[in-house]
């Protein structure tokens, strides 16, 4: 890695461009029981004559990445964005009606970006992000706080929230495991057959278990399947 940055420095010097350390950051992913003082004096990166900055947690490409490698933070801000746009919608159109809310809430409110390769089994954050969809959905249609979740999804005309993502979940996979890339195919058989405890071999497997259908054809059915287009 030094190597590689020393590199830039000397792009950087050849054609009078400037690499800004303040931009780039650096997470390491820790062994488990070692002191992480121990990593950050041994480990010192620099780039223009600055070094750069260590942190638990950065964005990269819209994902949070954290340095435990889990996705509570990767969602935690997925919540606070969907609270922003629920808040938003029912400001800007709180004298709609509750119908054409409902429309604006699936349209803007339902992105999820990044949800396709959350870990499902990770339930505490992903409830807490059902929950914070549960209660924008309430807010749309008026309905009171006790309000059951199986009336919400029927009145709103939705499947379950949880359901919506592990759907997502499959659709990715699904495309991943037919690509045309040969390197992506191969990654992906490999995270589902390898008997490693990869997020994404536990994804096929938690929702092989919740729907009653064996990994291989969650893995095989053909994307046109009606299992993959639920209503």
């Amino acid at each position: 890695m030094r190597h590689l940055l020393s590199i830039c420095d000397e792009y950087g010097s050849d054609y009078s461009m400037s690499f800004n350390a303040n931009k780039s950051k650096c997470l390491i992913f820790y062994v488990r029981h070692t002191s992480h003082a121990v990593y950050e004096k041994l480990l010192p990166f620099v780039i223009g004559s600055n070094r750069i900055e260590y942190v638990s947690k950065w964005s990269h490409l819209g994902h949070v990445i954290n340095t435990q490698l889990t996705d509570d933070d990767d969602i935690a801000a997925r919540r606070s964005q969907l609270i922003g746009q629920i808040n938003g919608l029912i400001c800007n159109f709180s004298k709609v009606d509750p119908m054409t809310r409902n429309r604006l809430f699936q349209v803007y409110c339902s992105s999820f970006y990044g949800c396709q390769i959350w870990d499902l089994c990770n339930i505490k954050s992903v409830e807490d992000f059902c929950t914070t969809w549960h209660k924008g959905m309430r807010t749309v249609w008026s309905l009171t706080s006790n309000t059951k979740n199986d009336a919400v999804y029927l009145v709103a005309g939705v499947i379950p929230i949880f359901d919506e993502l592990c759907k997502r979940v499959l659709n990715f996979v699904l495309s991943c495991y037919h690509s045309d890339s040969d390197l992506i195919r191969f990654v992906v058989k490999c995270g589902i057959g390898a008997p490693m405890n990869s997020p994404l071999r536990r994804n096929v497997t938690f929702c092989s278990l919740r729907y009653g259908v064996s990994v291989h054809d969650l893995c095989t059915l053909p994307l046109s399947h009606s299992f993959y287009h639920w209503s």
